[in-house]
């Protein structure tokens, strides 16, 4: 399962090469954001033994989604 998840994400700057030189970059936010191998990573990761790393990662989703709430409620631009 690793090993396919990791192969996806190697793919994944393949897939964003398009989209980076033809798409306006609130687009591409939204592009890269949506795609699950950012999550398939991130889980990955998360699972590893390094304590650091996971809470490292947890803490940045969940200002990702603090700032995106209150910015988005104050109707700015997040992504």
């Amino acid at each position: 399962s690793t090993q396919s998840t990791w192969d996806v994400v190697h793919g994944w700057p393949a897939l964003q090469w398009a989209p980076l030189t033809v798409m306006h970059v609130q687009v591409i936010t939204r592009f890269m954001v949506a795609c699950p191998a950012v999550y398939w990573a991130a889980a990955d990761l998360v699972q590893h033994p390094n304590l650091w790393v996971a809470r490292a990662i947890v803490f940045y989703f969940l200002l990702w989604n603090l700032f995106g709430c209150l910015l988005f409620c104050n109707f700015y631009p997040w992504t």
